[in-house]
């Protein structure tokens, strides 16, 4: 539940911070910054975090799917969030 909350926390911070901007960088267009956080991000995704109630980071993820590696970020997202939620006790 400690691991949850901490999650949780992080993604509210996260979901304040892109508040008037489209990327992590702040600036016009993507940076590391924003790749990084989404390599992070998928995983919580596909392990069926339930992105309605963060809208500026669903918008956000929307907006990556154009970025280069995109699918290749999911694929990789999708098999390990399966190891994840085969090690939950509970859905998150």
């Amino acid at each position: 539940e400690e691991s949850k909350d901490r999650v949780f926390a992080v993604l509210n911070t996260l979901e304040e911070f892109l508040e008037g901007q489209e990327w992590f960088s702040g600036s016009d267009g993507h940076s590391l910054a924003d790749l990084s956080i989404l390599a992070n991000f998928a995983t919580i995704y596909h392990v069926g975090l339930d992105v309605g109630n963060y809208p500026n980071i669903a918008t956000w993820y929307e907006r990556c799917s154009s970025l280069p590696g995109f699918s290749e970020n999911e694929d990789g997202a999708k098999m390990f969030a399966t190891f994840v939620k085969s090690k939950l006790t509970e859905p998150f």
